[in-house]
């Protein structure tokens, strides 16, 4: 479809972008709002921002609390999952926010910062973070065991609390920068003039929240703890979460120890209303943009099927300086995702077509340094004058 009947669908985790007429636009839409939301007055909005005032007080921020906008949701789609397009999942996006979201998630991104290093679990934040991982316990790896928690944001509940109990064990967090995390999770949703709220319970964590990212990875933390105090037989190095996204390294490479660990997972993350889909990937993984292989011990750059990356074309009126990074960048990238020269000299020519038809005419060299420190490079701290 296209003109005024179509609508533009992003998608989810790749730079596509889909044309989608307006009727099954929105019956996707509807479709995944309905799952967890019901319609409620549109007095709602007025009775949160009353409700969060009190706190703005404390927070000596109230001349700068908005109130809610009603910015009307939105879905992306989810082009890589199995099946597609001959069944369209799609991930549903919230932008109605307060600024107290904000306080939220600043609050919750310096508990998990602190946290992640003092229980030394792998909760990544990119590639590199894995990279890391792998390269330190690849002799120790015999196979994959990769598990993906599905609704991962609707899913979160009010058990949320004991996420925060264990972070408070950790570090400490005053009780008014908890009653502002709590405060955020009463969200509401809007669609074309309508209003809508929780089904079953007021309390969300959406998509598109400001804070949505950062009580992920408190939960995250959370159950990365609970896997190493219940299931013993995965240790904290070879375990990692990335958002939704899990990695873990197995020492035993048998199928019914595998298969022991798959229901053991099953059943811890049901106790805390969280489903998760399991995936058994033998001694290679694709995992966020690389794959990891423990056959060979190597590492090299991977895509999500159905990417069609397209780059700045080269004659565009961008700054010079953009220009010229494009395919610097391209080029570090694929170095610090392949373990050898081989290796990149097989990922690059796809890297180097698609540079060409917007206009770049370098070839991707090769860099040992880049390649060899990815892994292991520290930032360093810079001296105070």
């Amino acid at each position: 479809s296209s003109g005024i009947n179509a609508e533009y669908g992003e998608s989810d985790k790749t730079r596509n972008l889909y044309t989608v007429s307006k009727q099954n636009y929105t019956r996707l839409l509807t479709d995944n709002i309905t799952k967890d939301y019901r319609k409620t007055n549109d007095k709602l909005t007025d009775e949160i921002d009353k409700q969060n005032r009190p706190l703005a007080d404390k927070l000596l921020i109230e001349d700068r609390m908005l109130k809610i906008a009603p910015r009307t949701a939105f879905i992306t789609i989810k082009d890589h999952k199995d099946n597609f397009p001959n069944k369209v999942s799609c991930r549903l996006i919230n932008p109605a926010r307060t600024n107290l979201g904000k306080v939220s998630q600043q609050i919750l991104r310096k508990v998990v910062i602190k946290n992640k290093n003092k229980a030394r679990l792998n909760l990544w934040t990119g590639t590199q973070e894995v990279l890391s991982c792998f390269e330190k316990n690849k002799l120790l790896g015999k196979q994959f065991l990769q598990y993906d928690i599905e609704s991962y944001y609707p899913s979160i509940t009010e058990d949320l609390n004991q996420a925060i109990e264990y972070a408070k064990s950790l570090t400490h967090i005053y009780d008014e920068e908890v009653e502002v995390v709590k405060a955020c999770r009463t969200l509401i949703l809007f669609d074309h003039g309508n209003t809508w709220t929780k089904k079953d319970r007021n309390f969300d964590v959406t998509m598109g929240s400001l804070d949505g990212a950062d009580i992920s990875e408190i939960v995250g933390l959370f159950m990365l703890h609970q896997i190493q105090s219940k299931i013993p037989e995965i240790t904290s190095d070879l375990n990692g979460l990335y958002r939704d996204d899990s990695l873990i390294m197995l020492r035993n490479g048998s199928g019914r120890f595998r298969e022991n660990i798959t229901k053991k997972l099953h059943s811890l993350f049901r106790l805390y209303g969280l489903k998760i889909s399991v995936t058994a990937t033998g001694p290679q993984a694709n995992y966020l943009d690389v794959t990891l292989n423990l056959s060979n011990k190597t590492h090299q750059p991977d895509s999500k099927p159905n990417d069609s990356s397209v780059y700045i074309n080269a004659r565009s009126n961008h700054p010079p300086r953009v220009l010229k990074n494009i395919p610097e960048n391209v080029q570090k990238r694929i170095n610090s995702l392949s373990s050898s020269k081989e290796i990149f000299n097989r990922s690059k020519h796809g890297y180097e077509k698609k540079l060409g038809e917007s206009g770049y005419s370098q070839k991707l060299q090769y860099n040992e340094i880049i390649a060899s420190n990815t892994s292991s490079k520290k930032k360093k701290k810079k001296k105070k004058k």
